[in-house]
């Protein structure tokens, strides 16, 4: 198991940005036309197919008016310009965003010792990727005479395929109590699928708003995702038996992560983005163990560089560990606690709700990790 993906993040508040700043950032610039649904036309149909042919932001857009959410400034097939149907100077938010899955990985490895000095390592992995988020909000306390009283907004994400890497590595005993190693960790080349689902209500909704719900499935064209390599140097001084202890420093360069194909032009937007914002990344690890008997007491730290370069958007990270050993002969028994900590500022959606701080001058950029997916057109599929 390389990670999990297990986790829940809950926020509940009050805010001056309402989620129609969400549908309006979509939708102005749309014509209203274009997001019409057809005649005999079922709504889900209508959603899937303008996702499909035009887009997500003229999806969104359509979601927004179909779900009460906005109105074009007049009728007109041809007007670029909505409104809001909310009347609010501030709004009570709750949201709630959880996550399930996993980054597995299968590994052959192959070793060898040249003497008593040298041993040196390789290995391919094989991984495996399943994630899920759901995130779910809720937004009430709109003024008196506002139209609308009452929305919901839902998502569901699902992506899933597998990678593979390779690394080497070797440690040099250079005498009795000083050890040196290193390793390198190739980039991880995924290549992965997504599904996307949507679903929305408010007091102005469309009749048949409900019909558009996690059933209807946009699924997105299979894309590749290469990580940055990492190196790894290490410095061990052991002494006897008692005990040892070990500094480890890694180093990996975010901005070299990759989107493919090159030749999509929003994978070359987010690439470009990438560049721009992340930077390289140096880890350091500082542990020990000391041995009395058959009773082993280990403890380390551990800190770690954020990988964005402005460093509010993810901080440094920082991380203590300590643990206790228990040699019996033929068998072994061991405890270990590890605690980290790191601040993120979390943002409720991709564009027109921020963060404390957020830079409405850049509300539009979208976080790599998660939000890649929306910047292409999904293939229609119910």
């Amino acid at each position: 198991m390389v990670k999990s993906f297990e986790n829940e993040i809950y926020i509940s508040g009050n805010s001056n940005q309402g989620i129609d700043n969400y549908f309006l950032n979509f939708a102005q610039g749309v014509p209203f036309g274009s997001i019409l649904i057809q005649e005999d036309e079922f709504i889900e149909d209508a959603y899937l197919d303008i996702g499909a042919v035009q887009g997500f932001r003229d999806q969104q857009a359509f979601l927004g008016y179909y779900g009460g959410i906005l109105d074009p400034e007049n009728q007109d097939d041809a007007t670029t310009n909505y409104i809001s149907n909310t009347g609010y100077s501030s709004v009570n938010q709750e949201f709630l965003k959880t996550t399930t899955g996993y980054n597995s990985k299968f590994t052959v490895n192959a070793a060898s010792q040249f003497r008593d000095n040298l041993y040196i390592g390789a290995s391919l992995n094989f991984h495996n990727v399943l994630y899920d988020q759901y995130s779910e909000f809720t937004e009430n306390g709109y003024d008196a005479d506002s139209p609308i009283q009452s929305t919901t907004f839902d998502n569901l994400l699902h992506t899933e395929g597998n990678g593979f890497s390779f690394s080497l590595g070797a440690i040099a005993k250079l005498n009795d109590y000083v050890r040196l190693g290193g390793s390198y960790q190739s980039p991880t080349w995924y290549r992965l699928t997504d599904d996307f689902s949507q679903r929305i209500n408010s007091d102005l909704a469309d009749d048949d708003i409900n019909f558009i719900d996690f059933n209807i499935v946009n699924l997105f064209d299979t894309y590749t995702v290469k990580t940055p390599a990492k190196l790894n140097g290490s410095l061990a001084l052991v002494f006897g038996k008692n005990g040892l202890l070990s500094f480890d420093y890694g180093y990996q360069d975010f901005s070299q992560s990759e989107l493919r194909p090159e030749n999509d032009g929003s994978f070359q937007t987010i690439n470009n983005q990438i560049t721009n914002e992340l930077g390289g990344v140096s880890t350091f690890r500082l542990g020990g163990e000391y041995r009395l008997g058959m009773v082993s007491l280990r403890g380390g730290y551990r800190f770690e560089q954020s990988p964005y370069a402005n460093g509010n958007t993810i901080d440094d990270l920082n991380g203590f560990s300590t643990g206790i050993g228990l040699n019996f002969g033929g068998s072994r028994l061991d405890f270990a606690l590890s605690r980290t900590e790191q601040d993120m500022n979390e943002k409720l959606f991709d564009t027109g709700l921020g963060y404390p701080g957020y830079d409405n001058e850049n509300k539009y950029q979208r976080h790599f990790e998660l939000h890649l997916k929306f910047l292409r057109q999904p293939t229609r599929i119910k």
